[in-house]
């Protein structure tokens, strides 16, 4: 099992057993009962990308190649006693541009399913469950100059991806369902969402859905400047419009600005655009 959140393209790298005879069988010549992977797929003696295994510039010899989350699962032949493998970055996701960012990526691994394992886990743990947002907020390490405060959440605003303020102060959210495996999960496609706070308490206590479609699935950024609002999504970077003021996009209002660029349904896709203090 394997999760990260920076430089997420990881190799089992020479994964073998250990049998009862002490002979060592690669686990490359088994087949799994299951892979699942964040991003491209599961691959004997390839990286997730389907090129080649590489750590650090070397040639992997042989392994498995996944992106994470990732939980692969095996029937052990009877009598393995031990499992021997070497868990490393693979060059396609550390050659991405992470610059100095910190890697963090755990491989684990379960002689039982790892949904059991941490069932058990929670059980054993008192108040295990979701926090509620003041609980998360409560949560947060601030410095004594400063104060956090509670402006939206559940059920409000779910997946925020990326925010925006305009120039009277309403926060515009890309909130965001249909990513990776959740593909098609929202059926009216993903949406803009303009959240207000029109008592001055600092808490948001309107929400205005400004555009919905599949067109901004998985959109990654948000800008708004004025009436116009331009739009990162998938492989496109869009400008909308709300011309007569009603908090929501014009009808065929929509303008392609650039299209055709690499990166949809993943976390190096484009994000969003600025306005420059040159005027650009």
């Amino acid at each position: 099992m394997l999760g990260s959140h920076a430089f997420d393209w990881a190799n089992w790298a020479e994964p073998r057993l250990v049998l009862a005879d002490g002979s060592e069988k690669k686990l490359t010549d088994l087949n799994w009962k299951s892979a699942s992977q964040g991003w491209g797929q599961t691959r004997k003696n390839a990286n997730a990308g389907g090129g080649e295994m590489r750590v650090l510039g070397r040639k992997v010899e042989y392994g498995i190649g996944t992106h994470s989350p990732s939980v692969i699962s095996f029937d052990v032949p009877k009598g393995a006693k031990q499992f021997k493998a070497r868990g490393a970055l693979d060059d396609g996701g550390t050659s991405q541009g992470g610059g100095d960012a910190p890697a963090s990526v755990a491989f684990l691994v379960y002689t039982e399913n790892p949904a059991a394992v941490m069932a058990k886990k929670q059980q054993s743990v008192p108040n295990s469950g979701g926090r509620s947002a003041d609980e998360a907020l409560d949560s947060l390490e601030v410095h004594p100059e400063l104060e956090a405060q509670l402006f939206a959440s559940e059920p409000m605003i779910g997946s925020p991806s990326s925010i925006d303020i305009d120039e009277l102060g309403r926060v515009w959210v890309c909130d965001v369902v249909n990513y990776r495996r959740n593909q098609g999960k929202r059926k009216g496609g993903d949406k803009i969402v303009i959240l207000e706070d029109t008592d001055g308490d600092a808490k948001a206590d309107k929400s205005t859905v400004f555009y919905q479609g599949n067109d901004i699935d998985s959109a990654h950024g948000i800008l708004v400047l004025g009436d116009r609002v331009i739009v990162s999504a998938g492989e496109e970077i869009f400008s909308l419009y709300d011309r007569d003021g009603d908090g929501k996009a014009d009808p065929d209002s929509k303008e392609m600005m650039f299209t055709k660029i690499s990166g949809k349904q993943h976390d190096h896709g484009i994000h969003a655009m600025h306005f420059g203090p040159d005027g650009r």
